[in-house]
């Protein structure tokens, strides 16, 4: 079975159904769930990051480390606020807390780029919301008014 995920991963991003994951988690098939949590769809490795918990101590670990390293910010933000209440190794735990600061600098430095972004952008002409001002409202109220230059057909 495990061999038929690789496959189906490899030419397919399917979604597991969300009762057969959770019969998964409850086996303790931890195979099957590693590889769902390597190539899987997001919404499953979100299932198996809230699941930790019921799962034993050495399926926590393997799968704890390969969830917090996925690329999608809310997998392993999930995984680093369950992984807090649980009993961990402690290079584990200094993964998951380097992983925590990692984010927040993440996120720290994308505020910090939108504010000089907006700062950039905050006089250009081009930038200003239609209408914002009357300016532009004016402008096209102008333009109504003039007469349209369609020729003579006479």
């Amino acid at each position: 079975m495990k061999y038929i995920l690789h496959i189906t991963y490899s030419l397919f991003y399917a979604k597991i159904p969300t009762f057969i994951l959770q019969k998964w988690i409850l086996s303790q098939r931890i195979e099957w769930l590693i590889v769902v949590a390597k190539k899987g769809h997001y919404k499953n490795r979100i299932q198996i990051a809230e699941q930790i918990p019921s799962l034993h101590i050495n399926g926590q670990h393997k799968l704890i480390t390969i969830l917090l390293d996925d690329p999608v910010v809310a997998i392993s933000q999930k995984i680093i606020n369950v992984s807090k209440s649980l009993k961990l190794l402690d290079d584990l735990k200094k993964r998951i807390i380097e992983k925590e600061i990692y984010w927040q600098a993440l996120e720290k430095e994308q505020e910090d780029n939108r504010k000089a972004y907006s700062k950039i952008y905050k006089d250009m002409p081009h930038y200003k919301r239609k209408f914002s001002n009357g300016e532009s409202y004016q402008q096209m109220k102008q333009a109504a008014k003039k007469s349209m230059n369609i020729g003579k057909w006479i």
